[in-house]
């Protein structure tokens, strides 16, 4: 279970989602559609599964209850872990003897580039932010 990644929303938000609303799966499931609609999606055929293909919904009952968002299956908690969390500068080195390359630009690098990083993109909270927006705004 070391490589599974879940973002849990905040508790305090959440509490009072629970508190508020007797259908909060309902609120799980609206939550997990927005996030993702606002989950990143790669152009690029070589990066593999679409991350939002990978994302799974979990509900944990009880005294402290949880609605999670998240991926347990390779590649996708790495990739979730990276666009969540962001990803500081670091190298990237070819694994052969070659040049590695961008298949959307046709751009060549070398055998290694030293990448910017990336900054974080929180995009399973940003979509509980909106759902529950959306929701005080029609109640008001």
């Amino acid at each position: 279970m070391a490589n599974v990644r879940f973002v849990g929303l905040p508790r305090p938000l959440l509490y009072a989602a629970v508190a508020e609303m007797p259908g909060w799966r309902i609120l799980g499931e609206r939550i997990f559609e927005r996030a993702k609609a606002l989950c990143p999606v790669s152009d690029n055929e070589d990066d593999g599964p679409h991350l939002v293909d990978q994302l799974e919904l979990r509900f944990i009952s009880g005294v402290d209850p949880r609605i999670l968002i998240g991926c347990s299956k390779d590649p996708g908690h790495l990739k979730f872990r990276y666009v969540v969390d962001g990803t500081d500068p670091h190298p990237i080195d070819a694994l052969g003897p070659y040049s590695l390359h961008n298949a959307q630009t046709d751009e060549y690098f070398g055998p290694h580039v030293e990448h910017p990083g990336t900054d974080p993109n929180n995009f399973p909270v940003e979509a509980m932010k909106l759902i529950l927006h959306d929701s005080a705004s029609k109640s008001a």
